[in-house]
Order: structure tokens, then C-alpha cells, then sequence
């Protein structure tokens, strides 16, 4: 028995010099732990040292914008895993940085559904942190989504004097809404959108907009299957319109009452009515017109050329065919056959997408031909292109003003490539450019849209490399590509 309780003992005893041992051990470590510590706070980090409006400037190129495909896919502009909300969880100093930077929130786009329970602690929150700073406002219906549409109206009524960008996509039973009806005070307010989601264009009178009626410094505004005369607007000092999903008749009621108006653009929806009763509407103030192919309805056919026909715009300097339809290039020259000739300076031609094809006539082109300097075209077929080349190398008469000449091409059947283009091209820009009587040819550029590439003829490089030497502005490549050559 003695034998096994020494054996104890020296065990027990053991133990107790391994048990003082380790904590001798872990008070050194604990020591070494605070040293350590103390160490890594007297570092700064280098991102942390630097000066606030620094940061402040950082912050600001992180925002998403309208054209980055994080920003059109988001259901809101509300995404805690972007900024600024991304920002402002960092850190503590971050977040001061982020909630003091009003730039980061004075852009606001809330979808009312989604956000229907907070809608109005969100608004009134991100508007806050807003400052004084001008805001830019995107609200999504449909606002019956809204749990207090009163207290959402009262809280948009406080900001609205610093708005200077409002867009609404909203439903038609929203022009009910309370809010729609009374006179709001939006003194900086300058760029308007207002778009129905659903619902036809023409609007009953009962559903008119008051909102509106105090904005001293409106200059813009699009309308999307919204006519002018449900909304309350000081339509006499707009400058720059744009309406979506027209019929011509609405076209020209809407020009009629915006008489100061200098830039326009219109989708015309496809009709097969009879408007031989529609006189031609001249205005006298319009120096950019757009046509454009509204995506909004699969059934609206892009057929907006047909309201040239009702129109004179003889102050006209930019046109702009985007997406419209092959089959109307004959319009054309019936609107400017409905004045006098205007100086136009710029045109661009962009066929519809599915069709290709740019047969543009070259009747047409000579008969713009007088004050015409920046050509942009898409798309060209190969007949075209031959035959615009063949004219602008030996025809001194053809566009002699031209100074910018710009193509986009595709690799589709019956369409010139980019290579097809650049063998035609080079003889007769060559030609041009010593050519007596005509402006000299500044720019010129033959961009591939797409992902298919044929490699042109190296001579063909050679003669534009030799352009370039000369002083031509020349550019052969991909869009946001680098220049070939």
C-alpha cells in the first residue's frame, strides 16, 4: 500500500509544477498579447490616414450610374451590398465619411412596391443625409402598395424644393393618387420623365396632373404614353422634349403648345390610319429632332419617320434616325420638300436592328448636301456603300461641306464589314482630301458592332495609316476597342 501512495504523491506533485509552469507560461503570453496589441494600434493603416475629402471623392466614383449593368438590374437603387450603404458598414470612420458626403445620397430610386412598409423612414432618411445637395428622385409604383401614401406625400412634399431630377414610373390608378393632384413646390426642378406603366396614351381629362405647376426651371421632359394635356406644365419655356409612343396628330398637339422648343425626339406607334387631313405643322425653333424605336411594347412598330411627313422644321441642324424602319426612307425627302431646305449639320442614320440594310438614297444625301459636315451611318448595305464612296471621290458637288464621317458595321449578309468598307473607303477619302472646292475631311472612323471580325487587306491598313500621317482622325476597330492602326 505505501509504495502506491508515494507514487501518488510524486504524481500529484508533478502535476502541480506542470500546472504553476503553464500559467507562468500563458501570463507571458498574455503579456506578449498586449504588446503585440499595443503595436497593432499604433498603426494607421494607410487607406484610414488619408484626408477626408479625399475619401469623400473615393466614395463618390464607387456610385453605381444609370449605365452600368449593376445599376439597370437592381430592382431599386437601395442595395446594401453597393454604395453608399455598402460604405457606411465598413467602419466607424467610414461611415462618419459616408453619412457627412451628401454627393452619395442625392440620387434616390425606390421601388414603392418593395419598399412599401419603409417607404416613407427610407425617403425621408436617404433625403436627409442628402444635405443641400440637388437631388435627383426615381420613384416606382404603383404607390396603392403604399401602407401611409399621406405620410409619404407629406414626407416628399418636405424634399421636393430640392429636386432638380424627378422620374416617375407609375401605373395609371396612381394619377389618383392625392399627391398627383396638388400644386407642389419644385423650384430647382429641371429634368422631368413620367412614365405609365400601363394604360393606353390617351388619358381621360379627369386624370389630369397638378404637381406640377410651380417649376420655374423645367427645361426638359419625357413623356411615355403620356399625353400633354393631362399634365399641368409651363409648356411655353420647355426646351427639350422627348414623347414615347405617339400617334402623329399627338405628335404635333404636343409641338403646338411648346413653341420655344429646341431639342425634340418621338417613337410614333405603327397605325394604319388615314392622316391625309393632317396639314403640315411647321416649327420654328427645333434645331435637333430624334426618331427613335420605343422598346417598351413588342406590338409598336418602329414606323416613327411617318410623322415627317406632317412636319417643316426650318431651323433644323441634327437629325437623328435611330431604329426605324427600312421601308421609310422615302419619307424623307417629302419633309424637307415641306419648307425651306434646313442647314442641316449632322444626321444620323441607324436602321432597324432585325433588318440591317442602310439603303439611304444618295438622292437624298445631295439634297442635304449644302451645310451637312458630320455623317453617321449604320449598318450600310453593300450597293450603298459603293456608290456613297464612288460619288464622295470623284463628285465635288456631293456633301462638300462634310467634315466628320463615321460608319458602324456588322458582319450580316448583303451588309458591308468592316473590311468590305475599308477596301471601298480608302481611294476616295484619299481622293477627297485633295479634292478642290470641299472641306477637308477631318474624321473618319469604321467601327465593328458585334463579336464577328474579318481582318481587312493590309494595303487597305496602309492607305489609313498614310491618312492618319496626313492628319485624319482615323479609327478601325471595335466599340470601346482599341484603334487598329
Amino acid at each position: 500500500m505505501l509504495p502506491a501512495n508515494a507514487a501518488l504523491r510524486s504524481q500529484v506533485s508533478q502535476l502541480t509544477l506542470n500546472i504553476a509552469v503553464a500559467k507562468a507560461r500563458l501570463a507571458d503570453m498574455k503579456a506578449e498579447l498586449v504588446r503585440a496589441q499595443r503595436q497593432l494600434d499604433s498603426i494607421t493603416y494607410p487607406v484610414l490616414s488619408l484626408p477626408t475629402e479625399i475619401v469623400s471623392e473615393i466614395f463618390i466614383c464607387c456610385l453605381p450610374t444609370p449605365n452600368t449593368r449593376q445599376w439597370t438590374r437592381r430592382v431599386d437603387g437601395i442595395d446594401s451590398k453597393q454604395a453608399p450603404l455598402l460604405l457606411s458598414q465598413i467602419c466607424c470612420q467610414w461611415r462618419r465619411i459616408a453619412l457627412s458626403t451628401s454627393a452619395l445620397w442625392k440620387r434616390l430610386d425606390i421601388n414603392l412596391r418593395r419598399r412599401q412598409r419603409r417607404a416613407c423612414i427610407i425617403t425621408e432618411t436617404w433625403l436627409e443625409r442628402a444635405h443641400s445637395s440637388p437631388l435627383s428622385v426615381r420613384l416606382h409604383g404603383p404607390t396603392g402598395d403604399l401602407v401611409d401614401p399621406k405620410k409619404f406625400s407629406e414626407t416628399f412634399h418636405r424634399y421636393a424644393p430640392g429636386i432638380r431630377s424627378l422620374e416617375f414610373d407609375i401605373f395609371q390608378d396612381d394619377l389618383k393618387w392625392g399627391m398627383m393632384a396638388r400644386s407642389i413646390d419644385l423650384p430647382l426642378l429641371r429634368r422631368l420623365s413620367f412614365r405609365l406603366v400601363d394604360g393606353d396614351a390617351g388619358l381621360p381629362e379627369s386624370s389630369r396632373v397638378e404637381m406640377f405647376k410651380n417649376v420655374p426651371q423645367l427645361s426638359q421632359v419625357l413623356f411615355h404614353q403620356v399625353l400633354p394635356e393631362v399634365v399641368v406644365l409651363p409648356w411655353q419655356q420647355l426646351t427639350r422634349f422627348t414623347g414615347e409612343l405617339y400617334l402623329p396628330p399627338e405628335c404635333q398637339d404636343a409641338l403646338r403648345l411648346m413653341p420655344n422648343l429646341e431639342e425634340c425626339a418621338f417613337s410614333v406607334i405603327e397605325t394604319h390610319a388615314n392622316y391625309s387631313h393632317l396639314e403640315v405643322l411647321s416649327h420654328q425653333q427645333i434645331r435637333s429632332f430624334t426618331l427613335f424605336h420605343s422598346t417598351s411594347h413588342h406590338y409598336a412598330e418602329a414606323r416613327s419617320m411617318q410623322i415627317l411627313q406632317f412636319l417643316a422644321l426650318p431651323k433644323l441642324e441634327s437629325l437623328e434616325l435611330l431604329d426605324v424602319n427600312y421601308d421609310d426612307w422615302f419619307i424623307l425627302e417629302a419633309c424637307f420638300e415641306n419648307g425651306p431646305t434646313p442647314p442641316l449639320k449632322r444626321l444620323v442614320v441607324r436602321p432597324q436592328s432585325g433588318k440591317g440594310r442602310t439603303g439611304l438614297p444618295l438622292t437624298v444625301a445631295l439634297f442635304l448636301q449644302p451645310h451637312l459636315t458630320d455623317l453617321e451611318i449604320w449598318h450600310p448595305d453593300r450597293g450603298f456603300t459603293s456608290d456613297f464612296f464612288d460619288s464622295l471621290g470623284h463628285n465635288s458637288a456631293f456633301m462638300p461641306g462634310l467634315e466628320k464621317l463615321v460608319f458602324y458595321c456588322r458582319y450580316r449578309e448583303d451588309e458591308a464589314s468592316q473590311a468590305d468598307l475599308l477596301g471601298i473607303a480608302a481611294e476616295p477619302i484619299q481622293r477627297r482630301r485633295v479634292m478642290a472646292g470641299v472641306a477637308q475631311l477631318r474624321v473618319f472612323h469604321a467601327v465593328l458592332v458585334g463579336d464577328v471580325y474579318v481582318s481587312p487587306w493590309e494595303r487597305d491598313i496602309d492607305l489609313f495609316r498614310e491618312l492618319k500621317a496626313e492628319g485624319l482622325d482615323v479609327y478601325i476597330g471595335s466599340e470601346g476597342g482599341d484603334n487598329e492602326i
